[in-house]
């Protein structure tokens, strides 16, 4: 039986897949960000500023795009109640947690992990993982290797406790790629900008006690230009940019293809680490950067098995 995917053109590919690589690069240099933010703000609360501020924007952006507040089904909610827990709340507590007992640099290594778990998790959705797919994947688990096992720490500040730091990544690693396959079964249901708005109210109102809970005695004097920059950059392109973009991603690409744009997170680390924070780049991270672009290209190459029809409809024919 044939699968009929409508408005799937090369050109909306090509968009989605846009979107996708770019949400990703902005996801990787929250890595770099949340280092300044647990140096200069408890986390809780530093979190609550973000998804508070994210909210406030995100809240203007729905009245003007949509003219209303999206009015989403009580199953829906669910979703994104879950969404916000695993991809705003493990995500970034885990996250923050993590960098800061080990370094950025190792932060950013550990998540591309992301892309397997993603793939193993999107089969709950009964997706079909091609062969080109499975490459690519292990091509991007490849670059994690070869800087994991050559690249050492490259002169990057060192770690308190790197162990637990890593455990505390890969928890958001995890919660990162549940959030994505609940992203998944929003999409043709959700708008991307009313996704996201909904994520970033729930996340507000989890955040939100706790951080005011750490409010009391907090010294906002304290917090340099870096700290208010970093927290910036956060709560705007990150949370809002990446978020956004992910979510209309998804709207085209399977979850198991768009697991491998997540590579990209480590290479935006990898990237970020040396310009902010002073670490410098070896010939094994561009080893590893290049298995991971090179999995992507994989597979985002054009589909010779969509066949168009009339009123840029296709057909799946493998299914």
């Amino acid at each position: 039986m044939s699968r009929i995917t409508t408005s799937t053109t090369p050109q909306s590919l090509l968009f989605a897949r846009g979107s996708l690589a770019l949400a990703m690069t902005l996801v990787g240099s929250s890595v770099v960000s949340a280092k300044f933010m647990v140096e200069q703000f408890p986390i809780f609360l530093g979190l609550g500023i973000r998804q508070v501020s994210a909210t406030l924007v995100m809240l203007v952006i729905v009245l003007l795009v949509e003219k209303k507040l999206p009015r989403v089904a009580r199953r829906d909610h669910g979703i994104i109640v879950l969404q916000t827990i695993t991809g705003v709340v493990i995500f970034n507590v885990l996250m923050l947690a993590g960098v800061d007992r080990t370094t950025a640099a190792a932060s950013g290594i550990i998540t591309s992990t992301v892309p397997a778990w993603i793939a193993l998790l999107s089969l709950i959705l009964g997706e079909r993982i091609s062969r080109l797919t499975m490459i690519g994947i292990g091509l991007a688990m490849g670059g994690v290797l070869v800087v994991n096992i050559a690249g050492g720490d490259g002169g990057s500040d060192r770690a308190s406790a790197p162990l637990l730091g890593g455990v505390l990544v890969m928890g958001a690693v995890i919660g990162e790629a549940l959030f994505t396959i609940c992203g998944k079964t929003l999409s043709g249901r959700v708008t991307p900008i009313a996704n996201c708005f909904m994520v970033c109210v729930y996340g507000s109102a989890m955040f939100l006690p706790v951080a005011l809970w750490q409010l009391p005695g907090f010294d906002f004097g304290t917090v340099e230009a870096s700290g208010w920059i970093a927290l910036a950059w956060s709560a705007g392109p990150v949370m809002i940019g990446a978020f956004f973009l992910w979510f209309t991603g998804l709207k085209v690409v399977p979850a198991s293809s768009a697991a491998v744009y997540t590579g990209l997170i480590p290479v935006s680390a990898l990237v970020c680490s040396p310009i902010f924070l002073g670490w410098r780049i070896g010939w094994a991270h561009f080893t590893g950067m290049g298995f991971v672009i090179e999995a992507i290209i994989l597979v985002a190459r054009p589909d010779r098995h969509l066949s168009p029809l009339p009123g840029g409809v296709s057909v799946d024919a493998r299914v």
